[in-house]
């Protein structure tokens, strides 16, 4: 998936999964990170991280912004870009979907992209999952529905399109990409 990449960066690392960054504090000569961590029972509890020498940040720059104290020297040097967000449901279907395409952008009911994964170089053809992504406006609209209240809602988008009917479910998967898609370049 699109996680394989920094899962063979860290393979030798110490992850700590299920813990949101809050905000990072400069200390004299380290940082502190100020987390959420939450267990299987959905229970939220805040902790503090540290001492770190370096931050790296491989996320946008409102996310970074966010969290880096506004006193911070070089805050300042960020620049300012926007982003849209985009809900993606991923489904795997019983049978072949029986529609003309293996890709295609759309710009309806609140469609952008619709692409067949097995019509990838090296994938299976086995199995017939499917990429669906949203707009824009349609996200802002259900961003912050929780992931199956999104996933039924795409699928009732599917359905209205006018496309052939999906075969039966055998999984589906929904994410929210806050910032996915950059408004502007810099």
């Amino acid at each position: 998936g699109m996680n394989a990449i920094g899962k063979h960066l860290a393979r030798e690392l110490k992850c700590l999964l299920n813990h949101r960054l809050v905000a990072i504090e400069e200390g004299l000569a380290s940082y502190r990170l100020q987390v959420e961590t939450q267990d299987a029972a959905s229970t939220s509890a805040m902790k503090t991280l540290e001492p770190f020498d370096a931050i790296v940040f491989a996320i946008p720059t409102e996310q970074v912004r966010s969290l880096v104290p506004a006193a911070c020297d070089w805050r300042e040097l960020l620049p300012m870009q926007a982003h849209e967000a985009c809900w993606t449901l991923m489904i795997v279907l019983e049978n072949r979907w029986n529609v003309p395409f293996d890709g295609a952008r759309c710009s309806s009911h609140g469609l952008s992209w619709l692409g067949r994964e097995s019509s990838k170089p090296g994938r299976s053809s086995d199995i017939d999952a499917w990429v669906v992504q949203m707009d824009a406006e349609w996200t802002s609209r259900h961003l912050e529905c929780d992931p199956q209240e999104a996933a039924e809602r795409i699928l009732i988008q599917i359905r209205e399109s006018g496309l052939p009917e999906l075969p039966g479910l055998l999984h589906r998967e929904s994410h929210r990409w806050r910032y996915a898609k950059p408004v502007a370049g810099l």
